[in-house]
């Protein structure tokens, strides 16, 4: 297994995935004086795609429809969520497994999906989505 820091975020993957887009971009919000970043990132492995958008402190803009074939309950970063099976995603006729998850310290939304993964290859990756370790700056000693 392989651990990918993104943001705050750590992202367990096999080893065989390939990082093949890390971008951080930072934008005016819709609500004027306010900021936006956004951190996108994604995997690849043969056929198999990831795809992680990270929105701080909340998404400035909608993707688009998406319609629900079937949800599931699941834990992800200690939060009660749903693991979604969509029939339309981001406004086109496509089934992906996805979840989002809202965060506080620091605020920001969490989206993750693929189009090819089986729902319990998904189901591990976002269960074992974790935080990234703080590191406190040692005690001066007098």
């Amino acid at each position: 297994m392989t651990e990918w820091i993104v943001a705050f975020l750590v992202v367990v993957l096999p080893a065989d995935y390939q990082q093949i887009r890390l971008d951080v971009e930072t934008r005016e919000g819709m609500i004027p004086g306010t900021e936006v970043r956004e951190t996108q990132a994604h995997w690849k492995t043969g056929e198999k795609d990831i795809f992680l958008f990270l929105y701080e402190p909340f998404p400035d803009r909608d993707g688009g429809p998406m319609a629900i074939r079937q949800s599931y309950p699941v834990t992800v970063l200690g939060q009660q969520t749903k693991l979604i099976e969509t029939s339309m995603f981001f406004g086109s006729e496509q089934q992906v497994f996805v979840t989002h998850v809202s965060l506080e310290e620091p605020k920001a939304v969490l989206m993750i999906y693929s189009p090819n993964l089986e729902r319990e290859e998904f189901t591990t990756l976002v269960t074992s989505l974790k935080r990234r370790p703080t590191v406190e700056a040692p005690e001066t000693l007098y």
